[in-house]
């Protein structure tokens, strides 16, 4: 393994994650990688140099014992820093805001029993074993420079293309709605769903997609759910080429996340020109402007939103020019930080 750029990417296998690792994959193969053993080998096709590592703390522990062996540089793909210090340079491409204690009594209380809270641990245990660290977005970049007192030491990297739109694509719209998000508890499904039960009461049902897994289908009860509501569900499995063509049969991306690193899905939704409504957020309005904004709290907010789109009620349809990105990095860029 001397001479070779390491990436480190075990804990990375679905989500938001994968798609930064994807990218990055595409920028060079011939590093060797580290990799979590979940991921699908669909995703690494084309790579000579790498190892498979299941994630878990031994694990985690003997590949940094591992690397502590290689005099060369080492990006750590999956946002935590090395436990110990590296010979050679380390750096950390920081992604997860949700590593971070929450303020509100009840979540800190639900985040000291999950496994943000272990990530945590191991950022305060390793954070200080890292010379360069790459974000992804402002928010992140400002919640970073907060963590770590310094800024010197932070570079933003906007790694994911925004495209201009030139002229409206034609496409049979099949849902009004989509939300592409997981379960989990900052994504919000809950108000949305009440939401909608509210306008079913009013007759009013638009037509709305999920990404759920069918686990997840079975924790909120889908299936009684689909009886009263007109929603549906795409597992898009991280096969992004199906997903594309499923989001371009949607009318507007409907975004009620509390907090995002990135909010990858906006950025999609614009480049497939989409309609945008989404949490009133600083988040949500790093890289495209929303067309509209609500209060992600707020049933009722939500509630609103939801049918003014639907019955087409005038909304201002003005996109705003991209924001901030001359403090950006392009991601080619970063390759020039990992080699030199």
């Amino acid at each position: 393994m001397k001479n070779k750029t390491i990436i480190y990417a075990v804990g990375i296998y679905k989500g938001g994650g994968l798609q930064v690792l994807k990218e990055f994959i595409k920028l060079n193969k011939k590093y060797f990688y580290y990799f979590d053993s979940r991921l699908s080998r669909d995703h690494i096709k084309g790579i000579k140099n790498f190892k498979l590592v299941k994630q878990n703390l031994i694990n985690i522990i003997l590949t940094n014992l591992e690397l502590k062996k290689e005099n060369t540089n080492i990006f750590f793909l999956n946002g935590l820093p090395p436990l110990l210090s590296l010979p050679g340079n380390t750096f950390v491409m920081y992604q997860n805001l949700n590593i971070f204690p929450p303020t509100k009594f009840f979540n800190l209380i639900l985040w000291l029993f999950s496994s943000d809270f272990l990530r945590f641990m191991l950022f305060k245990l390793g954070y200080k074993n890292v010379q360069k660290w790459f974000v992804l977005s402002e928010v992140a970049y400002k919640t970073l420079s907060i963590k770590l007192n310094n800024v010197k030491n932070i570079k933003k990297v906007l790694f994911f293309d925004i495209l201009k739109i030139k002229k409206k694509i034609n496409i049979k719209k099949k849902y009004d709605f989509i939300y592409p998000a997981d379960l989990k508890k900052h994504k919000n499904h809950k108000n949305i769903i009440l939401a909608l039960l509210e306008l079913s009461k009013e007759n009013i049902k638009p037509s709305f997609l999920f990404t759920f897994t069918k686990r997840e289908k079975e924790k909120i009860n889908f299936l009684k759910l689909q009886k009263h509501l007109n929603i549906h569900n795409f597992k898009y499995s991280d096969n992004r080429i199906n997903f594309f063509r499923k989001l371009r049969e949607c009318k507007c991306l409907f975004f009620p996340s509390e907090h995002e690193t990135i909010g990858l899905p906006i950025i999609e939704a614009h480049n497939n020109n989409l309609l945008i409504a989404t949490s009133d957020e600083k988040y949500a309005k790093q890289f495209i402007e929303p067309n509209i904004v609500f209060d992600q709290n707020s049933v009722v907010s939500i509630k609103k939103t939801i049918k003014k789109i639907y019955l087409k009620k005038k909304i201002i349809m003005k996109r705003s020019k991209a924001k901030n990105f001359h403090s950006f990095l392009k991601k080619e860029q970063l390759l020039g930080f990992i080699n030199e």
